[in-house]
């Protein structure tokens, strides 16, 4: 089922900055875009893109500091395909936003499912003040 809200990420303003990773599951093949957008929509640009091959990425940052996400949004799109040809295959993502060492709390945004051709996932965050 898909998971159509704009997730609310609690950031400590005077904490560290965020930090995002993003994990595909190892038995399929993915890819990742992650942009940033201002209080009023407007892009900010692209903040990273990779591919779970061979490994994941670590996770990386969103912004220099804190304050400066509070109001913002930020938007990723994950694609996943299949390996080879079995039909039973599953898909799993998990998104995770970290501040101060810690998992943000509703900071980690987990989905799976059937895996029969490529599939794509959308996700969107606004970074609130905690």
């Amino acid at each position: 089922m898909p998971d159509n809200r704009v997730h609310q990420i609690k950031v400590d303003p005077k904490g560290t900055p965020v930090e995002m990773e993003m994990f595909i599951g190892e038995e399929q093949v993915g890819a990742f875009e992650v942009s940033l957008y201002d209080e009023n929509g407007h892009s900010l640009g692209l903040i990273m893109k990779d591919t779970n091959v061979p490994t994941n990425p670590p996770p990386f940052p969103v912004s220099s500091d804190a304050i400066t996400l509070i109001g913002q949004h930020i938007g990723w799109n994950i694609v996943v395909a299949p390996v080879g040809d079995r039909q039973d295959q599953q898909y799993y993502t998990r998104t995770t936003f970290r501040q101060n060492g810690d998992v943000i709390p509703g900071g980690d945004v987990e989905r799976s499912g059937e895996l029969t051709e490529e599939h794509s996932l959308f996700g969107f965050a606004r970074f609130v003040s905690s």
